[in-house]
């Protein structure tokens, strides 16, 4: 964690940090929820394979949202990554690169 500390040393310099979740909807009544709408509607018309995974450990989302965001998206693909929190890439990084080019290596195939 300290590496990640490291180019914001303060609590003043962790703001912005800090209020990225507050950003967040959790409801349709939240200032941003309008314009994630409308993120939704984009992915809705993506033409392309996406693969999103999750953690069974992350403390910031949960499975079910990355369930609904693959299902989004026509051709979306959705893995949970058992054993793993918030930082994917820290705690099962070769795991999900293996993920990633059985998934490109099968999208190649099908194309």
């Amino acid at each position: 964690m300290e590496q990640y500390k490291m180019p914001h040393p303060t609590a003043a310099s962790r703001a912005g940090i800090a209020a990225f979740p507050k950003m967040v909807p959790g409801n349709g009544r939240h200032p941003n929820a309008e314009y994630i709408s409308e993120i939704d509607a984009v992915l809705r018309d993506w033409d392309i394979p996406v693969l999103v995974m999750f953690s069974d450990g992350d403390i910031a989302f949960k499975i079910d949202e990355g369930q609904r965001i693959a299902e989004m998206v026509p051709n979306g693909r959705f893995q949970i990554v058992r054993n793993a929190g918030h930082y994917l890439q820290e705690d099962a990084g070769e795991e999900i690169a293996q993920r990633m080019v059985t998934f490109l290596r099968d999208e190649a195939k099908v194309s």
